[in-house]
């Protein structure tokens, strides 16, 4: 798609590990040049998710951190977050893990996986999020999410559709072109392959298998 010749490039995600250490690749496979500026951005409302799965695991049930005779409201801990300072953040967590005592209402190892998780993404800058936000980037990746409705299920999932793989792979391209802005250009760029390969105007169609369904009716059928 051209990302090669983007000057910056901003991937949003949740904190998968497997993502994170995919985009190295991802980079080297399109050919992106070392000079482009990379961010690499924890989506905003998976950082906050952990954030109260943390507090939760410390046994806090209330609207506020209660430890060595601090109360720390929840909404103060999640915009410290919204606002980059995670280590704040962090730093509040682990005095809470220290001296609050343990009770049947707390879960240590699910505190202690929220501490490295937010330390970890923190110290990677993927949470520098004031940051971002003034530099117009997104924080989120909800908007990415929700082509998922706009630009398949609207189109694609239908009341007594099927599609083969091949024919929704190509619906969804052009769908994805037609929405994105970008059809004039995909068929100028689609015309200019073709005229350097005229086998590319006629492609072979590759029909995938067909169903067991459809197996069993051309059995059925009489003789």
């Amino acid at each position: 798609m051209g990302v090669n010749k983007a000057k910056s490039i901003t991937f949003n995600s949740d904190g998968a590990t497997w993502i994170w250490d995919r985009i190295q690749a991802v980079l080297s496979k399109a050919k992106v040049s070392p000079q482009s500026q990379i961010f690499q951005i924890l989506d905003v409302c998976h950082a906050v998710e952990n954030l109260n799965k943390g507090l939760k695991a410390l046994g806090q049930e209330k609207d506020e951190l209660n430890y060595g005779g601090k109360a720390v409201p929840f909404a103060s801990l999640r915009t410290q977050l919204r606002d980059g300072h995670w280590p704040e953040v962090v730093k509040t967590l682990e005095q809470a893990f220290e001296t609050i005592s343990s009770n049947a209402n707390q879960d240590l190892g699910e505190v202690k996986r929220i501490i490295n998780y937010l330390r970890s993404h923190g110290e990677a800058g993927h949470m520098d999020y004031s940051k971002y936000s003034f530099m117009g980037l997104p924080l989120g990746s909800g908007s990415i999410e929700s082509a998922i409705r706009r630009v398949v299920n609207l189109r694609m999932k239908n009341n007594g559709t099927f599609w083969r793989v091949n024919k929704a792979e190509c619906i969804l391209t052009l769908r994805a072109s037609i929405l994105s802005g970008r059809w004039d250009e995909d068929r100028d760029r689609i015309k200019l392959g073709m005229r350097g390969n005229r086998k590319l105007s006629k492609p072979p169609v590759e029909e995938s298998k067909k169903s067991k369904s459809d197996e069993r009716k051309k059995m059925a059928k009489p003789q």
